[in-house]
């Protein structure tokens, strides 16, 4: 619509004069407070300038997201991966999608803060949306790994003829895969029931003589 409308003529409303962007924001400002059950405000004509500068804003905020979620579908190995390597690339596409942004808005240092603040709530959406995905990987790589370290070095021992014994019997190989488990898997995100579960389970049915 804004893309129809910037190619008007100039109208008038009262003594108001509106070129095409300009009463493109009037409309959707008028749409906007018009939907709204709690607003009893004027509808407000926009100046020109006013006008100019948002429409700047909202053609550069929408090409910095897109440029932060094309940085990021680009350097993002297979998920999942460290948080320390999804916060450094995560980093570097904010950076790079908001230096492009400032390069091309307009306007008063209070506009331009609002802006900045407007296209970083946009962005926080799009990371959560990676962010939940590499919790949900890391979460199944985690409990798949916790399988497969549980069936080879702890489940092999609570076998009937094949019980620990002694502290001695639990190798210190045994020792250090178990601590490692504990350690590897209680540090990341997500559910951890079923380690637990399994975890209770050793220290239940070993039998310490």
């Amino acid at each position: 619509m804004t893309s129809i409308l910037s190619k008007l003529a100039p109208r008038y409303i009262g003594p108001a004069y509106m070129n095409g962007i300009m009463f493109a924001q009037f409309l959707e400002s008028s749409v906007k407070q018009l939907n709204d059950p709690t607003n009893n405000c004027m509808i407000a004509v926009p100046s020109e300038y006013e006008a100019v500068i948002r429409f700047i804003a909202d053609k550069s905020i929408h090409r910095a997201r897109r440029l932060y979620e094309v940085m990021m579908k680009r350097k993002l190995p297979p998920l999942p991966i460290a948080w320390e390597k999804f916060a450094d690339i995560h980093a570097e596409a904010f950076e790079e999608a908001l230096g492009s942004l400032m390069a091309m808005l307009v306007g008063s240092a209070r506009k331009i803060n609002e802006f900045e603040i407007e296209f970083c709530k946009g962005v926080k959406k799009i990371e959560s949306n990676y962010r939940k995905k590499n919790e949900k990987a890391l979460c199944e790589f985690h409990e798949n790994l916790a399988k497969r370290f549980w069936n080879s070095f702890v489940n092999v021992g609570l076998q009937e003829g094949n019980f620990f014994v002694s502290i001695s019997g639990f190798t210190s190989k045994h020792l250090w895969i178990y601590s490692d488990l504990c350690n590897f898997f209680f540090s990341s995100s997500g559910p951890k029931q079923t380690l637990t579960k399994q975890l209770k389970s050793l220290n239940t049915n070993m039998s310490w003589r």
